[in-house]
């Protein structure tokens, strides 16, 4: 895209003299400008995205150590439970402890969801990022040909 640019540059140069030349160079300097700048917001974009991405895993490694502790939580309460049945003199309450067990799973599996649907969240925010980025880039191109090319028709 920037040899096409420079080339209608050049043809600009050819046909109009000092003051085309002057003109000319303004708009490559401008069109290429417009290109680089695109390409810095899609460098931009990118870096954003990497961020959003490492946040998400981030995100999931919290839940996953939250479950672990859920989890250490309902074997602290079932041994307890245990441990007082036990010091009765009477049978453990199997409902309880079924009850308990179902508890704190419930509570590791949330743990769990919640950190995946926060990482699904930043991955989608990364992916809209690149997105942002790559239309950047795209408009930055397109500006920078139209700067060189309407000044060709001048």
């Amino acid at each position: 895209m920037a040899t096409l640019l420079l080339t209608a540059a050049k043809g600009l140069i050819a046909k109009v003299g000092i003051g085309g030349i002057l003109s000319g160079a303004g708009a490559a300097v401008s069109g290429l400008g417009a290109i680089q700048a695109g390409k810095q917001q899609a460098a931009a974009a990118e870096f954003q995205a990497r961020q959003l991405e490492a946040s998400g895993k981030a995100e999931m490694a919290v839940a996953q150590r939250e479950a672990q502790e859920q989890r250490r939580q309902k074997e602290l309460v079932l041994s307890r439970a245990r441990a007082v049945a036990a010091a009765s003199g009477g049978g453990q309450d199997i409902p309880l402890l079924g009850a308990i067990e179902e508890e704190g799973e419930l509570r590791a599996l949330t743990a769990l969801w919640e950190g995946d649907e926060a990482a699904k969240g930043r991955k989608a925010q990364a992916a809209a990022s690149r997105y942002e980025g790559q239309q950047a880039k795209r408009a930055g191109f397109v500006r920078g040909a139209t700067t060189v090319l309407s000044s060709v028709g001048q």
